[in-house]
Parts: structure tokens; sequence; C-alpha cells
């Protein structure tokens, strides 16, 4: 049986069809945990109007820590499984019942998503576009591309967080990349399976998106995490954690420029600073300007 895990504030309209889409799966056996983080609006009532047995709601005050909030949820969970999913996204009906038919072989199972409007409406077929098959995601992808990871997607066996004390840092990464902070940490032990099939409805809009300011600290808070594998003896770690730093270094620079050209000067100077390392360059000759030279060649032979 699993249980699943949705944090919420001040979304009772949204919430009630994530709740739905996911009291519709295919699959009956779960528990569905509520944590509100102390909502203002009517999502008490919103939650009390629904009768299913399988529904149990926490409300603990406002607590501002998404990590806590997710601790919480998982020390209140009783099942073998842990199910996440945000309070606005939505569930294909068969989203469980497809990730199950691999727990067998894999403990961590994520997969992709297409993204809604509000009014649910498809924006974008594909959240990740160039995954379209079935694949693990190893430690190393997750260090040199990013969190490839919708936390609305996962499907987990519990017991891994208890034998590794694996849960969201509560002191150091409380509301930021909180979620990838934790994969990084659980891939040290399992590969996750990605599925290919859209079983989440990723929302968009603006209280989620938050512009272009709000990519840029999702960035640093990347950068933030990724230093933590550089510098410290292993050195495929360092390399692969360089490798994803320069690629969100990059990025970093582009939204700046976008926003401010002042801005984005300050950033391509601090980009470079950042190569001149003489162990960052020789990462970044390797993996970016070598690649780049490469496609330049066999576009013109």
């Amino acid at each position: 049986m699993i249980s699943i895990i949705i944090i919420t504030y001040n979304r009772s309209g949204l919430l009630m069809k994530t709740v739905k889409s996911i009291l519709n799966q295919t699959y009956c056996d779960f528990e569905l945990i509520l944590v509100d983080d102390g909502s203002t609006d009517n999502t008490q009532e919103v939650i009390n109007s629904l009768t299913d047995s399988r529904i149990k709601y926490y409300n603990y005050g406002k607590i501002g820590n998404l990590s806590k909030l997710r601790n919480l949820g998982i020390r209140q969970s009783e099942f073998e499984y842990i199910a996440f999913c945000d309070d606005d996204d939505l569930w294909n009906e068969n989203k469980i019942e497809l990730q199950m038919k691999h727990l067998g072989e894999f403990k961590m199972i994520c997969s992709n998503a297409e993204v809604i409007d509000v009014n649910d409406k498809v924006i974008k077929e594909r959240y990740f576009e160039l995954f379209e098959n079935d694949f693990r995601i190893s430690k190393e992808h997750l260090l040199k591309l990013g969190n490839s990871i919708l936390t609305s997607s996962l499907l987990l066996e519990k017991k891994i967080l208890y034998e590794k004390n694996l849960f969201f840092d509560e002191i150091n990464v409380t509301n930021y990349c909180e979620d990838y902070e934790l994969f990084l940490r659980l891939s040290e032990y399992n590969d996750f399976l990605f599925m290919g099939n859209n079983l989440v409805g990723k929302r968009s809009h603006s209280s989620v998106s938050g512009g272009p300011e709000n990519n840029l600290i999702m960035l640093r808070a990347s950068i933030g995490i990724l230093k933590k594998y550089t510098g410290k003896g292993n050195r495929l770690d360092d390399i692969h954690a360089t490798e994803g730093i320069l690629g969100f270094k990059q990025l970093m620079v582009i939204i700046s420029f976008k926003l401010n050209p002042l801005k984005g000067l300050t950033e391509l100077s601090e980009y470079i600073l950042y190569i001149i390392d003489p162990k960052v360059f020789n990462v970044f000759l390797k993996t970016k300007l070598l690649k780049k030279i490469r496609k330049l060649i066999s576009r013109n032979p």
C-alpha cells in the first residue's frame, strides 16, 4: 500500500482538482496525507467536504519550511511506499498502477509530465522534451544535468529513507531545490527509473513559476547544492558537479541579460571568474568547449 503526501497552502480551488485526480486512481490501496501549512482560505472546509476515509488532514499552523512539512508527512505515513504530489498538479488515473509494475526492479520511480495551465489546458506536450523513453537516472546524471525528477511523479520505497536516514534537509535546504538535494543523496544508493510516459499534469501558472527572478534563485540554490560535491576527494563527483555548475551558470547569464544588461554583465563576469580556476577550466574545455567544436565540425564537413 502507498502513502501519498501533499503539502498545501491557500490553494483550495486547485487542491480539490488535485485530490480528485488521486482519489480516481485505478490503484485504490492508499492513504492520502494532506499537510496544511496554516492556510487562511477555505482549504479545511474543502477537505472536510470530501468523505473518503483514505484522506488524513493535518494542520500544524504556519511553518513555511517545505522540507520540514514533507518530513512531517513522511512520519505520519503508515505504508511501505511513499508518493508525493504538489497541491496544484494532476495525476493520470493509472499513474500508480503503471509505476507499481516496476517496483520489483526499482525502488524509486518517476515519470515525464505534460504541462498544463490553470484551466487544465495542455500548453506543452512534455515537461522534459528530450526524454521520450524509459531510462535510469543515476547520480552522474543528476550532477551533470540537474534535477530530472518531478516530485509529483515520484514513487519510492519508504524503507530507503529510514534505513539510510535520508529525509529532506530542514536546516540548510528548506524551500528551494530541497527535492533535488534529497534526490542526489538517494542516488548514492539506487538509480531512479524515469518512465517516458506522461503520468502527471504539471501545473504552470504565475504563483508557481515566479518569473525569471525566481528562476535565478532556483539556479543559485542548485549551484549551492552541487558545490557540496566538489573538492571532497571523489574525482568523478567533482568533475560531474563542476560540469553541472557550468551549465547552471550559463543559464544564469542568459536569463540575467534578458532581465537587465548590467545584471547580465555581472553574471558573465562571475562566470568568467569561475572558469579561470585551472580545475574548472579543464572541465570546461573537455565538456563544454570541445563539444561545441565537434558540433561545428559535424555541421560543416
